[in-house]
């Protein structure tokens, strides 16, 4: 597999260790961006936002090695772009991202200037989240056009980089990729705003295969384009099990809210949401009881501060989350009689 800290976005392949390398850093700029935030935010601002996951932001390694040559396989690597959520940065689910790369897929991890925390771009200027602090001000059809805006433009993001696979795959742009890369397969993954940013990358782009939505809720009342080929929805369900944070009181008040989940306005709005979007018989839903919104992240921090979630528990949900997908894009056929060629931005 082979990073680079100089891109906007993160290229993940299956490889072969280069000899005497050294794993690659978890966070390449986070030097970088300390220093942005201590200047432009508040002095400490990185360790408060972190935690207690703050100091393996320079001790963690990954699996990935840098420029690493490209494994010998007789099959070429099916693609997959994935996207954060809003104000995360996409090397926080390193974890997944590596699991489909070590499956073979060729992983393009995306960062989105403006809806991601903190952008690093080539030449180290750094471009910050814009223009969410303002929803607290706009009207409900502002903030509903606002979102709508971002899907849009992310999923644009995605047909772009997608276009730069093509060009690495025919040999425009130099790479050990080339010929190696599958685009019959290509699917786009994404986390909260990336996973709604995904669907409609898969309703407005005829060259995806497939894709997934990690706790992306779809806006309820929002307009979606129609979405044709296989999705899967992945959300948390109630939990039954008593968490670390929780008197027993306040487990009891959980569970009398939980039983009436299903019946809820708000899950009942989800559900026709991907009922309006999705034709019959495309879309695989699964809920899975004790996920967090937070699950889908490396460093268990948000969610144990949110959820009292355990390092066993994050685990447990990442590995259920990554069996998940896996399961469904090797069990996804390509689309028929479809042309890979850029599309342009």
């Amino acid at each position: 597999m082979r990073r680079s800290a100089k891109y906007a976005s993160d290229l993940f392949y299956p490889a072969t260790k280069p000899r005497g390398a050294k794993p690659a850093p978890y966070f390449p700029d986070v030097d970088l961006i300390e220093r942005w935030t201590d200047q432009h935010y508040e002095k400490g601002f990185l360790r408060a936002e972190f935690g207690t996951s703050y100091p393996l932001l320079r001790t963690i390694r990954t699996h990935s090695y840098e420029h690493a040559t490209a494994a010998k396989s007789p099959r070429r690597f099916p693609v997959v772009v994935f996207s954060h959520g809003g104000g995360i940065n996409v090397l926080e689910y390193t974890t997944l991202i590596e699991e489909l790369a070590s499956h073979g897929y060729v992983v393009t991890a995306v960062e989105h200037p403006g809806d991601a925390g903190l952008v690093v771009l080539p030449g180290g200027r750094v471009v910050e989240q814009s223009g969410w602090d303002a929803d607290a001000k706009r009207t409900p059809a502002e903030r509903m056009a606002f979102h709508r805006e971002r899907h849009q433009v992310d999923a644009r993001d995605n047909a772009f980089v997608l276009d730069q696979l093509v060009r690495l795959n025919d040999g425009t742009i130099a790479s050990p990729l080339r010929g190696r890369i599958d685009l019959s397969h290509a699917f786009a993954i994404g986390h909260s705003l990336g996973g709604k940013a995904s669907v409609v990358s898969c309703a407005t782009d005829p060259r995806w295969t497939a894709c997934v939505n990690l706790d992306g809720g779809l806006d309820a009342g929002d307009r979606y384009p129609r979405v044709d080929k296989p999705l899967l929805a992945i959300y948390g369900a109630p939990s039954p099990v008593k968490l670390p944070i929780e008197s027993e009181e306040q487990f009891r008040a959980r569970q009398s809210r939980n039983a009436k989940f299903l019946e809820s306005k708000s899950h009942r709005e989800l559900v026709a949401q991907y009922e309006n979007v999705t034709a019959p018989g495309v879309i695989a839903y699964v809920s899975s009881p004790g996920f967090s919104h937070f699950a889908y992240y490396d460093l268990v921090q948000p969610e144990a501060e949110q959820w009292g979630a355990t390092p066993e528990r994050n685990a447990r949900n990442l590995a259920i989350i990554r069996k998940t997908i896996l399961a469904f894009l090797e069990n996804t056929p390509p689309p028929a009689e479809v042309t890979y060629v850029p599309i342009g931005n």
